[in-house]
């Protein structure tokens, strides 16, 4: 009779979660010049994935491979680390979430899944305010993959907001870089600095780049260095032009085309461009929260009171713990009062 002691079940556990791992993978995407349903691969394993591509090991061996920008969706075996990061970063718990990613990193032996989650450790670091640390490992990720699937995880600071020294002289060395990608990252950091001119110079150099990932961003960049001399005919103009980015890298040119509109003096376009960052920019959590105020803003300029105390209410309960929401609960306590005779 064989016995097996605790250690030994441990180990068989062990492969048979890893089998099981590698049978529940799926992949969503769409055939190149396919206009119909997206396929579906179920049943294998995915090898890779890259900006080179996906590959899949169907039940039978057989291999395949579809380029990254016809994936739609993933879905593969987790470890409970990396589940639990999904989790909290879904509910804003972004220092609980970082944590549970960074200890899903170290047990996760998949390198493509490795890649993924340092991808959403960028999310969490930029969505703290911890933009230094969020570029550093962006740029881990990047130079592993240049053409990442995860690429829009890059952390530009479309908000406002005050580098630290380290930052800035981080940021300079970016921007004299060689690698377009470098220099529209070190310029984001740069744009409310006095290195602003030289920022502009850069991304004025890099708008019409083969890259269409680095010419989105500097025409982004770029439209955010000249808001103060905006005219109605060249809002027209980025309007057009904001509609040939790639879909996932639209966020910034929706940022500054909202300031262009307040500036303006047109807030229902201002709110329109606004509230596109919550809903199709959700992992933009900071800059999320900072839209919904400004378009509840928007909307009392407009007499739209009921409209604006609902994205006061949203902000207050999905981005709770943001200085933004802070705001929107003491705006919506002023409401409140009673009016004075």
């Amino acid at each position: 009779m064989i016995r097996l002691g605790f250690g030994c079940w441990g180990f068989w556990l062990a492969v048979l979660w890893c089998a099981a791992a590698t049978c529940a993978d799926k992949v969503y995407h769409r055939p190149p010049g396919s206009l119909r349903d997206p396929k579906v691969w179920a049943g294998g394993e995915i090898k890779d994935f890259s900006g080179a591509g996906l590959v899949y090991q169907h039940p039978d061996g057989r291999s395949e491979r579809v380029p990254a920008n016809h994936v739609l969706r993933v879905e593969a075996t987790w470890l409970p680390e990396h589940v639990r990061a999904d989790e909290l970063f879904a509910h804003g718990k972004l220092e609980e979430a970082l944590a549970a990613y960074q200890e899903a990193q170290r047990k996760e032996t998949r390198r493509w899944v490795r890649r993924r989650l340092l991808a959403e450790q960028v999310w969490c670091l930029q969505n703290l305010g911890r933009w230094e640390s969020a570029a550093e490992l962006f740029l881990a990720l990047y130079t592993e993959d240049r053409l990442t699937p995860y690429f829009d995880c890059i952390p530009t600071p479309w908000a406002p907001m005050q580098p630290s020294p380290s930052l800035v002289a981080k940021a300079q060395r970016w921007l004299e870089s060689e690698d377009a990608v470098r220099v529209v990252l070190g310029a984001s950091f740069l744009m409310h600095t006095p290195h602003r001119p030289r920022a502009l110079a850069r991304v004025n150099q890099l708008r019409f780049d083969r890259d269409g990932r680095v010419a989105a961003l500097a025409n982004a960049l770029w439209w955010q260095g000249h808001l103060h001399q905006v005219t109605p005919e060249e809002v027209k103009s980025w309007e057009r032009d904001l509609r040939r980015f790639p879909p996932r890298l639209r966020v910034g040119g929706h940022w500054v085309l909202a300031q262009a509109h307040a500036r303006l003096f047109q807030p229902q376009q201002s709110a329109l461009h606004l509230l596109r960052v919550p809903v199709l920019f959700p992992k933009h959590r900071q800059l999320a929260a900072r839209a919904l105020l400004q378009a509840a803003e928007q909307l009392q300029r407009l007499g739209q009171r009921r409209e604006a105390t609902r994205l006061l209410q949203e902000l207050a309960i999905q981005y709770d713990s943001t200085p933004e929401a802070d705001q929107a609960r003491r705006m919506l306590q002023e409401q409140n009062k009673p009016q004075q005779p």
